[in-house]
């Protein structure tokens, strides 16, 4: 059983952060785009160089920015200015779209929405227009209109069939299902099956009715208090407020 606590919460950890993970894929008709290579471990930043006290923008794509130095978690995109740091937006509210105004150009836009609002109502969000180009990714301009920060990238990975390495090998990556999904998919048809059968045997052969057919009912009752015990041990072994009080020396 321990086992099986162990899957369950090594699932619930991949699965919150395969959430919190941004969408890095869109297409657009017959064109697949995968724009995970243009995640970056440092972010981008952006400061114009002619004007005096302008805001400094920090951002990342399909990832959460480093750099942003906010109180809300999954911040992709942030503006400082005056010392205050303003999240303008977050990974876990996106929207990818097409590129319209240009119907030869490929590429997409990138909406990351619910930062805090402005005084007009409007929640600051960040637009990031990602063109195809040859070259590697390259900071075109971000501008500021209303709380709608605009922000304007050409890559070399945000052409149709992008994505795999940063590295710019052309085997990249597109589509289908990663890793971590097959293997969550994987574990929560294992738990299913477990539960499944265990509450078939407890109601056909041992004839249990009700709450009692959950199979290791009486051990799942008693997970509740192994977790506060956990917490407790560990609180204690942090703060050296002695988490082993309720533990005798043998």
């Amino acid at each position: 059983m321990k086992i099986i606590i162990s899957l369950l919460l090594v699932a619930v950890t991949i699965f919150s952060v395969a959430s919190a993970a941004a969408q890095c894929t869109f297409a657009n008709g017959s064109d697949k785009y995968d724009f995970s290579a243009m995640k970056n471990t440092t972010g981008y930043t952006f400061k114009p160089s002619n004007t005096l006290g302008a805001a400094t923008y920090y951002w990342n794509v399909c990832d959460i920015c480093q750099q942003c130095a906010t109180s809300e978690e999954n911040t992709v995109s942030c503006q400082v200015s005056g010392g205050a740091w303003r999240t303008i937006g977050l990974l876990t509210d996106v929207q990818f779209t097409a590129i319209t105004d240009q119907p030869n150009v490929k590429g997409a836009t990138i909406t990351y929405g619910g930062g805090p609002n402005c005084s007009n109502g409007q929640a600051r969000t960040s637009r990031m227009r990602i063109q195809c180009s040859e070259s590697e990714t390259q900071i075109v301009s971000v501008s500021e209109t209303s709380c709608i920060y605009d922000i304007f990238m050409t890559s070399k990975h945000a052409c149709p069939g992008g994505g795999g390495s940063s590295s710019g090998g052309s085997g990249g990556k597109k589509g289908g299902i990663g890793g971590g999904w097959v293997f969550i998919i994987i574990l929560l048809v294992s738990i299913t099956v477990y539960i499944g059968v265990g509450i078939g045997v407890n109601y056909k052969v041992r004839g249990l009715r009700g709450a009692e057919m959950f199979p290791n009912i009486e051990f799942w009752r008693s997970v509740p208090g192994y977790v506060a015990d956990g917490a407790i041990f560990i609180k204690g072994k942090i703060t050296g407020s002695g988490g082993q009080s309720g533990y005798q020396q043998v």
